[in-house]
């Protein structure tokens, strides 16, 4: 099983695949050869296709910086189909040599990362049994059973959560991606901030979600909440919480915590899955985070998150297809998060048809980690 770490990694957009995840592994790659000039990089596979869309090669230069970046495309040498790659070569002041290693890119971090994790079998049967049988929460069974220093981890995160927010509430303009022209998260605010009673909330969550979703698509720091082009989702209602209920960070950050144990038990769904999916494992892991603070039981907690997933399977066709682009469904899942998190806690505490469509999603994921 993967750590909630990977979960929420922060580096440019507007992909985790081609550009936050790239630049985190260059920067640690630089950091490693303090010897080194120049770096060499190689793209191979998609990587190598897609380089340019995504802003591959910005992104680097700003990872390698001030070492000498040069960046070449393979599409020659071999490479498994879909595979999302790239050589890193350091070379000394003589032009020598020091080391080359290839990396392997998905949209939860680098393959070597998410293979140093224990592949422990987690159920959310088991969650639910411990945190009845001990009375605690989804956060402490988070943290008893993922990395250590996870806490600390996050605060970090929830940190560059809100400049994204704040930084994105206060640019207008153009941007880069032709299919999405427009600055729009300032101005959907204004017009938030003129609603009265209970529009201005779902309104304001939905600004924040894709002022952080403008962000990525400028191909400025994010943090991946669980993927780059789904950030906006969890932020937004988490700072919504915060004004509206004037919720402390330590619970925020308990919030997060949760989020990104729903997410690590749908890591499969991640990997495999398109932007509209991650979108609403994004909703999913926030309504779930959403329960959490405002005082949910852990079995609200996950039939808040299954709500989300209903339209996992039943829309997925609809999505693909859908006129809207990804900073729209950013706000609109950040919008049903919140609904699907009050469904879940006006809801009885049996929920089992929620808890076992849960389960049942995730069932697929033990069954590939025990293979």
């Amino acid at each position: 099983m993967i750590s909630i770490k990977n979960l929420f990694r922060n580096g440019p957009g507007p992909s985790s695949s081609y550009s936050l995840h790239p630049y985190r592994i260059a920067s640690d790659f630089k950091d490693e050869h303090h010897e080194a000039t120049t770096i060499k990089v190689t793209f191979y596979g998609l990587l190598a296709e897609n380089c340019d869309e995504n802003f591959t090669k910005q992104a680097l230069k700003g990872a390698i910086s001030p070492l000498v970046s040069r960046f070449f495309i393979d599409n020659v040498y071999p490479m498994p189909p879909n595979t999302i790659a790239a050589k890193f070569e350091a070379y000394g002041k003589e032009k020598n040599l020091i080391e080359e290693k290839i990396y392997y890119f998905n949209k939860l971090g680098e393959s070597s990362e998410l293979a140093e994790y224990n592949n422990k079998n987690v159920s959310s049967h088991d969650l639910l049994e411990w945190t009845y049988s001990n009375g605690r929460s989804v956060w402490e069974y988070a943290i008893k059973t993922d990395s250590s220093n996870l806490e600390e981890f996050i605060k970090t995160k929830w940190e560059i959560m809100k400049k994204s927010i704040k930084d994105g509430l206060h640019i207008e303009g153009g941007l880069p991606d032709s299919n999405i022209n427009t600055r729009r998260a300032s101005l959907f605010l204004s017009r938030a901030m003129q609603n009265r009673d209970f529009i201005q909330p779902i309104s304001k969550t939905m600004a924040y979600a894709m002022a952080i979703a403008e962000e990525n698509v400028s191909a400025k720091e994010v943090v991946a909440a669980p993927t780059a082009k789904s950030a906006g989702v969890i932020p937004s209602v988490l700072t919504i919480l915060m004004e509206t209920y004037k919720v402390s960070e330590t619970r925020i950050i308990r919030g997060l915590i949760t989020a990104g144990f729903i997410g690590k038990l749908l890591f499969k769904q991640i990997i495999d899955g398109d932007t509209h999916s991650d979108i609403i494992i994004a909703s999913a892991m926030a309504s779930g985070a959403a329960v959490q603070i405002l005082g949910g039981t852990p079995r609200q907690v996950i039939a808040a998150a299954a709500i989300s997933l209903n339209s996992l399977k039943a829309n997925h066709e609809i999505q693909e297809n859908s006129h809207l682009d990804y900073v729209e469904l950013n706000g609109i899942a950040a919008a049903n998060a919140i609904n699907n998190a009050t469904l879940a806690l006006l809801s009885d505490n049996s929920l089992s048809k929620e808890i076992d469509f849960f389960d049942e999603l995730t069932q697929w994921n033990r069954q590939a980690i025990n293979c």
